[in-house]
């Protein structure tokens, strides 16, 4: 699996990103914890999938 966080609003993404970091870490999050019965071989964001 992939995340696609379009960036985070930091120090590094700047203001003009359209997430703020908890967002970003909440997707992340929810990869790491989604276990073998969730899905797989996507990109996801949000919890979705999305086009690669």
């Amino acid at each position: 699996m992939s995340y696609q966080g379009a960036g985070a609003f930091s120090d590094m993404g700047g203001p003009s990103v359209p997430r703020t970091p908890k967002q970003a870490a909440e997707s992340i999050l929810w990869l790491a914890t989604i276990g073998p019965e969730g899905p797989n071989g996507g990109l996801f964001r949000d919890g979705k999938q999305i086009d690669w």
